[in-house]
């Protein structure tokens, strides 16, 4: 999670009763380059023949997002003001603002980040902010903020072995009962007919009696 002192602007206010519609930053434009650069990557990993790369990049993106979502939903639930929640870092390609919380896209997809209000002592923060901030939280709000990331990683760790074993059953019935579809053979001529063999009977009648 970032700890960052700058405060996101304002949301402009409403007119009446009617709710403020998402506000969103960067052109259509940036948003077809972000689209076209990202299949540009796509097709250039695949046809380098580094496409199970590409995929380890997505999941630990995916993962870092994951994280970070601990984050933000426990910072909701606590009440505390989240102002962004981002993938990637550095330069702002897209971004749309949905109530207080602004989310999008940066230029450097090395993992993302929330921010929360008052995360730090130092930060400046509105005084009409004050009350939700992080830092005027009870102890154990912030502990559980803090700590929800970890309990992502471990949650995601629980369904992957839970994934896994059930993998490894389903094949393990599979294998079962094809072994038991199958007819054994008998091999040739070691099945018994209740029949004395023809040679052994004549070589017995030809036997002179002692």
């Amino acid at each position: 999670m970032t700890l960052t002192t700058q405060e996101s602007p304002a949301l402009p206010p409403t007119v009446g009763n009617e709710p403020a519609e998402p506000e969103t930053q960067g052109s259509g434009r940036q948003v077809v380059q972000l689209l076209v650069g990202v299949a540009v990557l796509t097709a250039l990993f695949l046809v380098l023949g580094w496409g199970a790369l590409l995929l380890f990049i997505v999941i630990l993106i995916a993962i870092v997002m994951l994280h970070e979502l601990g984050h933000f939903a426990t910072a909701k639930w606590a009440g505390m003001k989240v102002t962004e929640y981002f993938v990637g870092f550095g330069p702002r390609l897209w971004s749309i603002r949905r109530g207080e919380t602004e989310y999008g896209v940066k230029a450097i997809p090395a993992g993302g980040y929330v921010r929360i209000t008052g995360f730090t002592a130092t930060e400046e923060v509105p005084e009409e902010d004050e009350q939700r901030a992080y830092r005027q939280q009870p102890f154990y709000q912030r502990i559980v903020v803090a700590s929800a990331g970890s309990v992502m990683h471990l949650l995601i760790a629980l369904s992957s072995a839970r994934q896994a074993r059930s993998s490894r059953l389903a094949s393990s019935a599979t294998a079962a009962s094809s072994t038991s579809t199958r007819r054994p053979r008998t091999a040739r001529g070691s099945r018994s007919t209740g029949r004395s063999s023809p040679t052994a009977a004549t070589w017995a009648s030809s036997r002179p009696l002692q």
